[in-house]
């Protein structure tokens, strides 16, 4: 009884470490498998995704270098830091206001900047949205280097008979060894999670009860801010 314990033990224990070896290998990897983005391309109409301010600057780029016509922003609700500057009384712009002045900035016509959506809260509801507006034809979307591979896996999901182009934007520093800085660590570990629900059927929705309420905490009057 001794001996087969024992050998229950040693198979429980190889397929431990073999789980280990894999797991560790598989981030290591983890990285190189999220930036699976494109070389830029001319397409129909370009779409610039919710999040850091260099997207906006990329996509002013591509722009001008003629890879689309129109650029689609998305509405997005405030975020609670910034909600939290407004309780106070300071005047903070709205995501689609900070991408249309950095584009218009680079030089990007008013009139090629189309705003969609309202208030969504996740990749998946930008390209549902978008799919509303936008007619047929070829997509250059634009994000960040982590971002892409489940960019292409929601909006191929989103758009299966489109040709889509996904950039990530070249403001922004995506190293190999992406454990090697706490911001590409945080990245690739929230971007895998992120991608592995996604996969398996979990999507997050401005409906959902849990994002009905925005965030917020009590302050105090604001004064002397108008």
């Amino acid at each position: 009884m001794g001996r087969f314990f024992g050998f229950i033990f040693k198979i429980i224990g190889f397929f431990t470490v073999l789980g280990l070896i894999l797991g560790a290998v598989g981030m290591y990897f983890a990285g190189q498998w999220l930036q699976a983005e494109d070389e830029p391309a001319p397409c129909d109409a370009m779409v610039v995704l919710a999040g850091g301010l260099s997207r906006a600057l990329y996509a002013a780029d591509l722009y001008n270098e003629g890879m689309a016509p129109i650029i689609y922003i998305a509405r997005t609700p405030i975020s609670p830091n910034n909600q939290l500057l407004r309780d106070l009384g300071y005047d903070v712009p709205e995501r689609e206001e900070a991408y249309r002045a950095i584009l218009e900035r680079k030089g990007v016509p008013a009139e090629a900047i189309q705003v969609y959506g309202d208030e969504v809260i996740s990749t998946i509801e930008e390209a549902e949205a978008l799919a509303q507006v936008v007619d047929a034809g070829s997509l250059l979307v634009v994000t960040s280097a982590f971002h892409v591979r489940r960019v292409k896996i929601i909006y191929s999901d989103v758009f299966p008979d489109r040709e889509l182009v996904v950039c990530g934007s070249s403001y922004e520093t995506f190293p190999e060894k992406w454990w090697t800085t706490q911001k590409s660590a945080m990245a690739v570990v929230s971007e895998t999670a992120k991608t592995l629900f996604y996969l398996l059927g979990g999507r997050f929705r401005s409906t959902d009860s849990s994002e009905a309420e925005p965030l917020r905490y009590p302050l105090p009057e604001a004064t002397g801010h108008e």
